[in-house]
């Protein structure tokens, strides 16, 4: 279910069901909702142990944080962790992606992300940087929790300069085949 993001009732599908009979007669499957009450929780929880272990022994670590509006108008944030391991190898966790059903304010957004850091026991002191798009909210957010390097998105940035020179009027444009010029009234 969780390898292949397939939904708890697989489990109950005639097809898959048939399968598991011929493959395994004397076996029963779980239900759904052994699944979704007991199996995954208790995956979850096991993961979420193993990544706190593994962000306990770092002594510095990197975050990235982005909050957006799905396309039905439902607020989510993000949080994912990043570090460099003993055998120095790049690792990122995502913490949190959900949702966010509070005015997204500066103070809204730095107390859910030390939520999130809170419920993964993170020491705010390991905060070596911290990555996001430059929104007033989430700079003045950052600005409130102290983090001392903020480091804005480069994709962010070069999608707002980009967005922004469509603006400009008129956009020159000069052709690098024959320096012929162009100026496009958009």
């Amino acid at each position: 279910m969780c390898a292949d993001m397939q939904p708890y009732n697989s489990v109950e599908k005639k097809g898959f069901k048939h399968l598991l009979s011929v493959l395994c007669p004397s076996f029963k499957p779980p239900s759904r909702k052994y699944y979704s009450d007991h199996k995954i929780p208790q995956l979850y929880e096991d993961v979420k142990n193993c990544i706190k272990e593994k962000l306990k022994g770092v002594s510095y670590l990197g975050l990235t944080t982005d909050c957006w509006t799905s396309g039905n108008g439902h607020p989510f944030i993000g949080l994912t962790a990043h570090i460099i391991n003993e055998e120095w190898e790049f690792e990122n966790f995502c913490l949190a992606c959900t949702s966010l059903n509070i005015d997204h304010n500066s103070f809204n957004i730095k107390n859910s992300i030390k939520q999130i850091l809170y419920d993964w026991d993170i020491d705010e002191s390991k905060i070596a940087g911290i990555t996001t798009d430059c929104g007033s909210n989430i700079l003045k957010a950052v600005e409130l929790m102290s983090f001392n390097n903020h480091v804005p998105c480069f994709g962010h940035v070069l999608n707002t300069g980009v967005t922004n020179s469509f603006s400009l009027l008129p956009v020159k444009f000069v052709c690098p085949f024959n320096n012929a010029r162009f100026i496009l009234e958009l």
